[in-house]
């Protein structure tokens, strides 16, 4: 077994389109709302509160955590962002 986010979930059901909005406008999430025939809000802590979180080490020994919007993106993805 693994973990999936909600979000994640959300993508891989093609029987819907999934819309994200991360919240930092809250304008434009609200307009997006009102335009969709569902809408599902999940909220919480932080990644680290949550202990949903990546910790990476590169190539020369830095660390870098990372968390929310970086959660669902593929390994090879997430490894690119460290560059």
């Amino acid at each position: 077994s693994h973990i999936v986010s909600p979000l994640s979930a959300f993508y891989q059901d093609t029987s819907f389109i999934t819309l994200y909005n991360d919240g930092s406008s809250i304008r434009t999430a609200v307009e997006a709302a009102k335009e969709a025939d569902v809408t599902i809000v999940i909220v919480g802590y932080a990644g680290r509160d949550e202990g949903e979180y990546f910790i990476c080490i590169d190539e020369e020994g830095n660390k870098k955590v990372l968390s929310g919007r970086w959660s669902n993106l593929p390994t090879r993805k997430l490894l690119s962002e460290l560059n």
